[in-house]
Formats: C-alpha cells, sequence, structure tokens
C-alpha cells in the first residue's frame, strides 16, 4: 500500500482521457478539489444517496478518499467535465485484484447538469473503457432502492440486478432502505454497446 497523504494526492493510476460527444473525463486533479466540490458532497439534494451524507465533508476528506482509490492497484477516482470544461461529477473505480472485478460509482454534483444525459453517457463511456481497453471482466455496484434514475441507468445499459440487501442503509429519511446489486460481465457489454453505437462512435481515448 502507498503511504496516504493529505493535501498531497498519490500518483495517478489509470492516466487516461476519455472523451465523448458531451462530456471529457479524466483522473481527478488537485484543482477539482475545491470549495464547489466540497459544497456537493454537503448538499443534502446532492449527497441523499452517497455515504458522505452521513458526516460533514472537509477538503482533508476529499484528498482522503482520492488517495484511497489511488492506494490501491488500477483503482481511480475521475473527474466528469463538460466540452467546455466545467467539472460537473466524478467517477470511482475500485479493482478488487483478488476477483478480478471493478466495483463501479458515479455523482454528478453540479445541479444544472443534472438529468441532462450527461451521467448515462459517461457511464457509458467509462464501461467500454473499462472493458475494452482495460480487459475488467465484471463491474459492479450497489445503488440504494430509492435512487430510482440510478438503477435504471444500470439497468438499461445492461446490467441485472443480483440481488438485494434488505435494509441495508439509513436512507435522508431516516428509514431503512434496501440497496441493490448490479453487475455485468465483459461478454454481457460486447452485446449491450451495440444499442449505444451512437454515442461510442464519437469516443476517443487518450493517455492523459
Amino acid at each position: 500500500m502507498k503511504n496516504i497523504n493529505s493535501k498531497k494526492l498519490l500518483p495517478i493510476n489509470m492516466n487516461s482521457i476519455i472523451e465523448g460527444h458531451m462530456v471529457i473525463i479524466k483522473p481527478i486533479s488537485k484543482k477539482e478539489i475545491n470549495k464547489t466540490y466540497l459544497s456537493w458532497l454537503n448538499d443534502s439534494q446532492i449527497n441523499k444517496y452517497l455515504e458522505v451524507r452521513h458526516n460533514k465533508q472537509t477538503i482533508n476528506g476529499i484528498f482522503d478518499y482520492v488517495n484511497s482509490h489511488r492506494s490501491r492497484e488500477n483503482s481511480e477516482v475521475f473527474a466528469i467535465f463538460t466540452k467546455k470544461g466545467i467539472h460537473i461529477g466524478n467517477i470511482g473505480v475500485i479493482y478488487d485484484k483478488d476477483n478480478k472485478y471493478v466495483e463501479y460509482g458515479i455523482m454528478i454534483g453540479n445541479k444544472k447538469a443534472q438529468m441532462l444525459g450527461l451521467g448515462g453517457e459517461a457511464t457509458i463511456l467509462m464501461f467500454e473503457f473499462l472493458f475494452k481497453n482495460k480487459g475488467f471482466r465484471k463491474i459492479f455496484n450497489g445503488v440504494i432502492s430509492k435512487n430510482e434514475s440510478s438503477w435504471k441507468l444500470f439497468e438499461s445499459i445492461g446490467s441485472t440486478r443480483e440481488g438485494i440487501l434488505r435494509g441495508q442503509c439509513i436512507c435522508s429519511s431516516k428509514k431503512p432502505c434496501d440497496v441493490y446489486l448490479y453487475g455485468i460481465l465483459r461478454k454481457e457489454w460486447l452485446n449491450s454497446r451495440k444499442k449505444y453505437l451512437n454515442i461510442l462512435k464519437n469516443i476517443k481515448i487518450k493517455n492523459g
């Protein structure tokens, strides 16, 4: 394990830039760790389906979060930008080297960028990158049951609901909520991606 040092980011693990029609995705830098990003994490409308909702977040905490990813092999935090260079959200990828799958998470923090299809495009681009360029065998993620727009997105791109953790977490309503577990295998993505060739035809991947 690499040493984790607040206010200093560890070296990038996946130094790739993925560009689509509407968004650009690249490893997060110190520039994006700012008051705007922090405000997303402490906004109850944005964080209601995120684990950070339980505690007040800090800039140091963001550095620790990014470094906790970068201290692991093939794990990374990516920033999502509009084509105008506006930071609108993040994607977290955690690699399980023993079982050869990645855990995936996405947040669109900029409220003006929500419900515009940007998160959907970013996820399609990242799945393509993780499966075809990185060669991972499976992508897994958990979604709080009340986060309907999120789990519908994963289902629409071919992920299978593999299980339900009943009453797994306490939601912002202070009541227990289920967590849906989703997974998609590489061979399933190679079939499902055919529906998104209009998006994938625009993909450009280069080293950062």
